[in-house]
């Protein structure tokens, strides 16, 4: 009986060990959860300004944030820009950066632009102190009346851009040099009706120019500031927000596919949706860091053409465009000619690309051999084009973005020029025997 007793004690009291111990100790699952909110909470906005610039860069990336290490890899270079970037947003509501406001290197403005509008969203989704200065509050009327994007929709272009600069919009310089202003509105409504979906990522559209998503996401902040609507559904949004934003994570695994102009060998199918092309790969985040003509190029960052050689470019301009690539090429280490015939002949070592024009800018693709070509419009991933010339049809900005297939909003169906390019002081044709580009 002693015994028996001893056991049901003994049973009872292991049962109660059992379930305090489920209960008390946390799950994996849990545990990175809980270490996440704690990396959260000192990665805020007025945690980081505390600390020394390379400790705040490592709070930043432990909480989630991940930049170009590829393009900031200078340590001095990355961290003087991620001071300024922090010290503009350090300001309060912003819906433009000053740090970069005497940038002469396209490139390099480019590229920290990009850094800090990525930064920004960062904040605004993971500090609910900043993002409390981004939104409409009610008591906000004391002080200003609000406006409604879906009437603003339904406004002209020209009434809808000059309501949002009576709000503060500022049209970007290069966004009129690259887009045309003419364009403003369009964009504007775009963006704006991206909002009142619930979509509040710039980086998830197919936009091949940086300008584009620069202004995008001007007009967006506007509208969470000033729009009732837009801010309730913006923190609607928040808490569906994946952290896991990652560029250039996967180190040079991820570089591959544009570092290698040719003998690409990817995946030959796609979701349902694109119509020209093959997605060579699920989208990830990493596709949103470099775009169509970077990848062209090889380069691990965004770029317009003239931005390695420091060359101005209207990218609606065929004579433009191809003189603004011939110079980057230069720039890059490359002599270069140029041909329109349909399919020019190619030397083992020459590489080939080639572009279209548009009314709304250029777009370019790549050969891995004659009959196989390469794209990618904007931040879609990389596609392979399905026909078997770039002449087969006129060209859109179709794509596989972070919201999934992203139908035409852009043609393309200028002459095609193809450019032909070589290491300099390697085999090839006389670079003085280049023909004039003309429009």
């Amino acid at each position: 009986m002693g015994k028996k007793c001893a056991r049901r004690i003994f049973a009872v009291f292991m049962v109660l060990f059992l379930t305090v111990g489920i209960l008390t100790f946390p799950s994996d699952a849990q545990e990175a959860a809980y270490t996440q909110l704690v990396q959260r909470r000192e990665a805020s906005l007025k945690h980081v300004l505390l600390l020394p610039i390379d400790q705040a860069i490592d709070a930043l990336v432990r909480a989630g944030f991940h930049y170009n290490e590829y393009f900031f890899s200078d340590q001095e270079f990355r961290e003087a820009y991620f001071q300024a970037m922090l010290n503009d947003l350090s300001k309060g509501y912003i819906s433009h950066f000053s740090f970069n406001q005497n940038i002469e290197d396209t490139l390099i403005y480019i590229n920290t632009t990009l850094c800090a509008l990525h930064l920004q969203l960062f904040f605004l989704h993971t500090d609910p102190e900043m993002a409390s200065q981004y939104l409409w509050k009610e008591s906000d009327r004391e002080t200003v009346e609000p406006f409604s994007s879906r009437e603003l929709c339904a406004m002209s272009d020209q009434e809808c851009v000059q309501v949002l600069e009576d709000y503060g919009l500022e049209i970007p310089k290069r966004f009129v040099l690259t887009v045309s202003e003419e364009y403003a509105g369009h964009y504007a409504k775009e963006s704006l009706e991206y909002c009142l979906n619930g979509e509040f990522e710039t980086r998830n559209t197919n936009y091949n120019n940086f300008d584009l998503d620069d202004f995008a996401m001007r007009v967006q902040l506007l509208a969470m500031k000033y729009d009732p609507e837009v801010a309730q559904l913006y923190r609607e949004f928040v808490p569906k927000y994946d952290r896991r934003v990652s560029l250039f994570t996967e180190g040079e695994d991820i570089l591959q596919h544009r570092l290698a102009p040719r003998g690409v060998t990817y995946l030959s199918g796609g979701p349902p949706g694109l119509e020209d092309s093959f997605a060579t790969g699920p989208w990830t985040e990493d596709c949103a860091a470099y775009n169509g003509y970077a990848y062209v190029l090889g380069e691990a960052a965004w770029a317009e053409p003239g931005s390695f050689s420091a060359t101005d470019c209207d990218t609606c301009s065929l004579y433009s465009v191809v003189n603004a690539v011939v110079q980057d090429l230069d720039a890059l280490g490359f002599a270069s000619r140029f041909d329109t015939s349909p399919l020019p002949t190619l030397e083992l070592e020459e590489q080939l690309l080639c572009v279209r024009t548009g009314p709304q800018g250029c777009h370019f693709m790549k050969a891995a051999s004659l009959d196989q070509w390469y794209h990618k419009p904007g931040t879609s991933v990389p596609l392979r084009w399905k026909h078997p010339t770039p002449d087969y049809k006129i060209w859109t900005n179709e794509g596989l973005c972070g919201r999934g297939y992203s139908s035409a909003t852009a043609v393309y169906n200028s002459t095609i020029y193809y450019i032909i390019y070589w290491a300099k002081g390697g085999p090839g044709p006389d670079i003085n025997s280049l023909d004039p580009i003309t429009e």
